[in-house]
């Protein structure tokens, strides 16, 4: 062992000097410098979520539509038929996507000229890889499918610890991150009812294992009126190393036909509601109705929720009901208002006594 490899320069003592290192998450989701795998049953929705994912990414919005930092994607795709891939991005240019920040790289049109086997496990697929990351300088590089751009045995725990490996040093060196869509297991009609975890993903366990983050696709409902047809996909992250995200909803909805076909995406939560993305204007608006709510509560000392709705409406009727309700609960959570009581069914608000205080010696707005 050399000396640059010994044990001695790998151990470091933990001291009060560590600062806190930042990881970007493209669109959101997917951490710089680490796999990630999308995983879905086939006709479920994986290519149009990434699809969305990307073009979020270009125009500086994360999958939820809260503002975010722009990046560039690298598109490997493998479809098999001639013009799916294009008819698909025909069908989301109305979306507008920042065409500058997307590449798109034909997997199957270098497997058709000769030019390579386009396969991970593979010195000449790997060679055109770092070519392509290099010439393109992308923030993440997806995989679209795993199944089309391997020849290893998925099964091997061998074979996928190779695979996967080379894929996190390549994510490591670039500092990008890595994207993996692929496939779940069939279930049985046993357990058709059971809950999906990472276990669910399709092969060895050597695949989830050096991915630091993982989610599920799983087809809720379609539905079809006239030309429209509407696909509704739960996702649910079933690893993480960092970043917890809750359970949200996709949502597929194609008007017309080939040509023709408009296809547009929406992301809700876990419960079909819809999201209020994190933007510049809606954190103004949140700190408008923070700081009607503190004076409020503090002249009348306690509050019921729909009590302060009411005084909030006074000052800026457009505001639905929800989202000042989201506001108290985030004012809650941050100890700047207590609901110790309920009246009937409803939430009893006060200020603590250290807000009071603050409140009358520099008012909301200073706080």
């Amino acid at each position: 062992m050399s000396d640059n490899n010994s044990i001695s320069n790998l151990i470091y003592t933990p001291s009060k000097s560590i600062t806190y290192t930042h990881i970007d998450y493209i669109a959101g989701l997917f951490p710089r410098g680490g796999i990630s795998v999308v995983a879905a049953a086939s006709g479920t929705g994986k290519t149009w979520f990434m699809f969305h994912c990307m073009i979020q990414a270009s125009k500086g919005l994360d999958v939820f539509g809260n503002e975010d930092k722009a990046y560039k994607s690298l598109y490997f795709h493998g479809e098999l038929l001639n013009g799916v891939f294009d008819n698909r991005l025909r069908a989301t240019q109305h979306l507008e996507p920042d065409v500058t920040k997307i590449g798109i790289l034909d997997g199957k049109g270098l497997v058709i000229e000769g030019n390579c086997s386009c396969s991970l496990s593979e010195k000449d697929f790997r060679t055109i890889v770092h070519k392509a990351i290099q010439e393109s300088k992308p923030d993440a590089v997806i995989f679209d499918s795993f199944g089309n751009f391997n020849t290893a045995d998925e099964n091997s725990t061998k074979e996928m610890t190779e695979v996967f490996k080379w894929l996190l040093k390549l994510a490591n060196y670039y500092k990008i991150a890595v994207i993996v869509v692929h496939h779940l297991r069939k279930k049985s009609n046993n357990d058709k009812d059971r809950k999906r975890t990472m276990d669910d993903i399709s092969g060895n366990s050597a695949i989830t294992k050096f991915s630091s983050a993982a989610y599920n696709m799983e087809k809720l409902s379609v539905s079809s009126s006239s030309s429209t047809t509407k696909t509704k996909v739960s996702v649910e992250q079933v690893k993480t190393s960092d970043k917890y995200q809750a359970p949200f909803i996709f949502i597929v909805a194609s008007d017309g036909e080939e040509e023709d076909m408009i296809t547009n995406f929406e992301v809700r939560d876990a419960n079909d509601d819809e999201l209020r993305p994190v933007t510049q204007q809606t954190i103004t608006q949140d700190n408008q109705i923070r700081n009607i709510i503190l004076p409020v509560v503090n002249a009348k000392n306690e509050m019921r929720a729909s009590d302060i709705i009411v005084e909030v409406h006074k000052v800026l009727p457009e505001v639905n009901d929800r989202i000042i309700r989201d506001v108290l609960l985030k004012m809650t959570k941050q100890g700047e208002i207590l609901r110790p009581t309920k009246d009937g069914r409803e939430f009893v608000y006060t200020l603590p006594d250290d807000m009071k205080e603050k409140l009358n010696a520099v008012g909301a707005a200073n706080l």
